[in-house]
């Protein structure tokens, strides 16, 4: 796998690669957020909800699994 600064040659290797430096050599950088609670989060797999029924049919499977052994 490669580092994102290789794909990115005016990045130094040294510097943290964040959206300002990708900003800075002219990429659109978007960031999805969600609201939860009364705070902002960064919008991870676990707020897409066929994420979240993948996790809980992989979850009780396990169990049925777990049941018959």
């Amino acid at each position: 796998m490669q580092d994102i600064a290789s794909f990115y040659p005016l990045i130094p290797e040294t510097d943290t690669v964040n959206k300002t430096h990708l900003e800075e050599i002219g990429l659109t950088v978007e960031s999805l957020t969600v609201q939860y609670k009364e705070e902002r989060f960064h919008k991870g797999p676990g707020f897409y909800e066929e994420i979240r029924e993948s996790f809980l049919n992989r979850i009780r499977r396990s169990l049925d699994l777990i049941r018959f052994c």
